[in-house]
């Protein structure tokens, strides 16, 4: 990574990977940066010099972004952040992208250092070229770093079933129990601690949660969990 381009770099995630790639990287004038006060003219610019973008604008505008510098794009390592991957490599537009997904599992204004980990994985690159962005991202931004594997299904399919357990079950299923449990003065030591999971969730993007739930396997992982829940046996 020679020249890397950050968009959107005063959200909580691009301004994170901007941190992490000014103390790692030997000059900050390598790195250049746009955000939604830049003119269509200064991002081209900006993606001509560049070879990696980081494109960490909220996940509901990421297709009309893409879609409005497609054609600059080419040759480029379009390294995204969405929560959910299906829409864009299953989108015909973007089969020529070279796309290099990537998914924070924390917040970084709240989660310490030692509880954050990241998911990486590409479908259109080498694994030796993953493998050195996977070192530079744990180095730069002190996180640990796992790859997903493509196998018998598509490492994006794998991360959407994943996520739909992880983040779209997860959330609901703490949203509701807390709801349920919201006598203080029965609550036991694990009742508090879910309903302060709660309200972490709610000081989140609105958006960004709703979005989360339309995971195409969110339907599927609900059904399961309902399912074990009422044959539950401790």
């Amino acid at each position: 990574m020679e020249a890397p381009l950050v968009v959107g770099y005063k959200g909580e995630i691009g301004r994170f990977i901007l941190a992490g790639l000014l103390e790692d990287m030997p000059k900050a004038n390598d790195i250049f940066c746009v955000d939604i006060n830049n003119s269509e003219d200064e991002v081209r610019e900006r993606i001509r010099k560049s070879d990696y973008i980081f494109l960490c604008v909220p996940l509901q505008h990421t297709v009309a972004w893409i879609d409005g510098f497609l054609p600059d794009l080419s040759g480029k390592i379009l390294v995204e952040q969405c929560s959910v991957k299906s829409f864009l490599y299953e989108n015909e537009s973007y089969k020529t992208l070279n796309l290099l997904s990537m998914h924070l599992l924390f917040r970084p204004s709240a989660t310490p250092i030692k509880d954050r980990r990241c998911l990486v994985f590409s479908e259109r690159g080498s694994s030796a070229d993953l493998a050195a962005f996977s070192d530079l991202m744990a180095r730069a931004l002190k996180t640990s770093v796992v790859s997903i594997d493509s196998g018998a299904e598509s490492a994006h399919l794998q991360h959407d079933r994943l996520m739909a357990y992880q983040q779209s079950l997860v959330h609901r299923v703490i949203l509701v129990l807390a709801s349920k449990i919201q006598d203080e003065h029965g609550q036991t030591f694990v009742g508090q601690r879910i309903q302060e999971l709660a309200e972490r969730i709610e000081a989140g993007d609105p958006e960004l949660y709703r979005l989360i739930q339309g995971n195409p396997f969110t339907d599927s992982v609900v059904a399961d969990f309902e399912s074990s829940l009422r044959g539950f046996k401790i």
